[in-house]
């Protein structure tokens, strides 16, 4: 995993803030995988003071627009639910060059956006915490691998940096988004 060979190792510099990550990076991981797999690392850990989600992409037209925004309010619900003291952390849909289940990017790239506005709302209202990635697009192919989906090893290295930012930002301001500028996503 990318986090654990870059200079401030698998807790990215943020043992200096008195953080310690535990990384649950799953391949293929979906919204409805979630409830199952908190339940599961409960029991070998006590609750996070931070949970950041990274997933739902994979979602992203296997189903009706609307049914994913169902799916992904009933989620945060149960997520919250299962740790009432636990701070949310959404971590946007990033973009894809293609898709694997269409061929209509600009389809998907509509759906992925509007998701990330709702999982934005939600999490906020909620008094949880978004990371945007502004410099993740899909037409940026020096950053993904060849299949167009997976990030590279540059990809992996500003996905990673922009959520070590985030965190710093977080625990530092007042601020529940990052960035805390306007971007164009």
């Amino acid at each position: 995993m990318s986090a654990f060979q870059r200079p401030g190792g698998k807790n990215l510099n943020l043992e200096r803030q008195g953080v310690s990550v535990w990384w649950q990076g799953l391949g293929g991981f979906e919204l409805l995988n979630i409830k199952g797999r908190l339940r599961h690392l409960l029991s070998f850990e006590d609750p996070p003071i931070f949970l950041l989600l990274h997933c739902g992409a994979n979602d992203v037209g296997s189903a009706t627009l609307g049914y994913l925004q169902y799916r992904f309010k009933k989620i945060l619900l149960e997520v919250n639910e299962i740790l009432p003291n636990t701070k949310l952390v959404w971590s946007q849909l990033l973009p894809r060059i293609k898709w694997q289940v269409s061929h209509n990017n600009e389809a998907m790239e509509k759906c992925r956006n509007r998701l990330n506005r709702l999982a934005a709302k939600n999490i906020l209202q909620g008094g949880g915490y978004y990371i945007k990635h502004p410099d993740l697009f899909p037409f940026s192919s020096s950053l993904y691998k060849t299949d167009g989906v997976h990030l590279n090893e540059l990809g992996n290295n500003v996905f990673l940096n922009t959520i070590q930012s985030a965190f710093e930002t977080f625990l530092t301001s007042d601020s529940h988004v990052y960035p805390p500028f306007p971007t164009h996503q």
